[in-house]
């Protein structure tokens, strides 16, 4: 059986949610639309990857809570500057 190749790149874009600032937010919402497009083709083509595709969801929605934690901890550090 074949891997669908969008489970690896929505899996690359999770990871890369959690490890790049700021620029992680874009980079988790494209994971999650990567995963969901790969979970349906899956399904409909009977490839391998769902797997890779349900971690690469999970992974996408903390890498954006952490970019979101990340920018109010920054805001609220700014805020007490002033």
């Amino acid at each position: 059986m074949k891997t669908n190749l969008k489970s690896l790149v929505s899996l690359a874009f999770g990871v890369l949610s959690i490890l790049t600032p700021l620029v992680g937010i874009i980079f988790g919402f494209v994971g999650i639309t990567f995963a969901n497009q790969c979970i349906k083709e899956v399904k409909e083509r009977e490839e391998i990857g769902k797997e890779y595709a349900d971690i690469a969801k999970k992974l996408s929605v903390i890498g954006i809570i952490i970019q979101i934690v990340r920018i109010f901890i920054a805001l609220v550090s700014l805020s007490t500057l002033y």
